[in-house]
Order: structure tokens, then sequence, then C-alpha cells
């Protein structure tokens, strides 16, 4: 009974140890298709900046964003994902933003706006975006029906391990009520939150900061944004025509945490998870001021 404890132990260890490896892999790539993104966005408001000579505040916002050094190792990551020739086209687009920024500073708007300098920065963007889903992460928020039953079928085993370790670790030491009680939290918080990528915009105090939600409930959401801001901040989330008010709760390493000032409607939540692929990553989202 002894060995047989222990066996299990041993395997469900082995398993949940690989899953985790996938689990870390994959929060990976996820990251470096949001920074793109973002890195996206941000290049498209400056070069419509340049155009139009509207939001200028998008200068100030790429400028930081190719100063970051999450910008600069983008085509490492993606080199390390065997995506060479889209590291290499990534790697052109950050050189030719900050040559035009370089440009911009020196010579000013005018002197730029309508340059071939800006048409091929605008094409080169064009380019990079066409491959930003090609960068592996999975969404829990992609439906489908492939997507749904692997999503199942590991629920279902990670669960199945769980109980297996629970009852090995209550042959050998007796504490699986306390194990118990720990997973039933996580469970209960899973069924209330998302994992998703969707692309984002916050208006605080009437400035614009794009972003990405990386989970998402009826109460609140945890975004991806370098900017920092105070605890207690109130903004406005604009997401896939959607905005909610709400105030920030916490903002730690980058990620912020957002309790929305009133629940979502059920639909808007669906909306918001069934309308997100990785395809819609690869075009920007519109957003309503308010």
């Amino acid at each position: 009974m002894r060995r047989g404890g222990k066996f299990t132990l041993a395997s469900t260890a082995l398993v949940m140890a690989a899953s985790l490896s996938s689990a870390t892999a994959n929060e990976a790539g996820c990251r470096v298709q949001s920074d793109l993104t973002t890195f996206i966005l941000e290049t498209e408001n400056f070069l419509d900046y340049l155009d139009s000579g509207e939001d200028r505040q998008a200068v100030r916002i790429l400028e930081r964003r190719l100063e970051d050094r999450s910008t600069s190792s983008l085509p490492q990551h993606l080199m390390s994902f065997g995506l060479d020739s889209f590291a290499g086209k990534t790697d052109a687009l950050i050189r030719q933003q900050k040559t035009l920024m370089l440009f911009y500073r020196q010579s000013g708007r005018q002197s730029v706006a309508g340059t071939k300098r800006v048409r091929r920065a605008r094409d080169q963007m064009r380019v990079v975006r066409k491959f930003v889903n090609t960068v592996p992460c999975s969404s829990s928020a992609t439906h489908s029906a492939a997507g749904e039953g692997f999503s199942s079928t590991v629920r279902s085993f990670v669960e199945e391990s769980a109980v297996h370790l629970i009852v090995a670790m209550a042959v050998l030491g007796g504490i699986a009520v306390g194990l118990f009680g720990w997973f039933s939290q996580i469970g209960q918080r899973r069924t209330k939150r998302h994992s998703c990528m969707i692309p984002c915009s916050l208006k605080i105090d009437d400035v614009m900061h794009p972003a990405m939600i990386t989970n998402i409930s009826r109460s609140g959401a945890k975004l991806n944004i370098d900017e920092q801001f105070e605890r207690g901040k109130p903004l406005v989330v604009n997401f896939l025509g959607e905005c909610a008010d709400g105030r920030i709760i916490r903002h730690k390493n980058g990620q912020l945490a957002v309790n929305f000032d009133v629940l979502l409607h059920s639909e808007t939540l669906d909306k918001a998870l069934e309308g997100v692929t990785a395809a819609s990553l690869t075009r920007s989202i519109p957003v309503e001021n308010r």
C-alpha cells in the first residue's frame, strides 16, 4: 500500500511538472504576442499622428515603448520559438521606428509627414501584423470544437491527477483535508475568471493608454500594461466596442488588477470571450471615447 502510494505521488508529480512546463512556455508565448500587439498598435498611432497631427500623446507612448527592454528583446524571443523570419521583420520595424522617431525629433512632424519613411514604416507594420498569430499562445477564450475538447480533456486529467495527489498525501501525511480545501478554492476561482488575450485601452485622467486584458470576469479584469498608476485610481476600460467603469486595486510587475463598478452583463462577457480569436489580435480594436 505504501509503495503504491509513493508511486502514485511520483507519477502525479511528474505529470504536474510537465503540465507546469507547458503552461510556462504558453505563458511566455502569450506575453510576447501581447507585447507585439501593443507595439504594433502604438506604432500605428504614432504614424497616424505624423500624417494627421492629432493625438500628440502617441509620440511619448511609442518613445517609451522603444526604450523598453521588452520591445528590444522581441526578435530574440521570436527566434527562441523558431520564428527566425518573423524575428527579422520585427527587428526591421523596431529599427525603422527608432530612426523615424529620431528624424521627427530633429526635423518636426511636418518634415516627416507623407514621406517615404512613413510609407515604408506603415508597410513594414502591416507585414509584422500578419504574422502575430504565428506566435504560440493558446487562449482559453478561443472557442472551437477541437479546442473545447482539448481543454476539457486537460482539465479532467489535471483534476484526476489532483485527486490522486490528495489520496497519496493522505496516506503519507494525513493532510488531505487541508489540500482539498485549497484545491476547492482554486476550482471556485477558475469558474469565475476566464483567461484571454483582448487588446483594449484604458481612459485615465482623459488620456488613453493601450493595454491587453489577460484575465476577465463579470466583476473585474487583469491587464498587462507597462505604465504605473496609483491604487484606487478611477478608469474606463474600452474593449471590443464595450466599455466598463472601474477602479485600480493593484499594480505589480506590469500587471494591473481592476474592479468594475458594476458587474458586466453576462451577454457582454460572452461576447468578449466568444469574439476573441488569434486572428483578432492581428488588427487594431477601435476605441470609443467616452
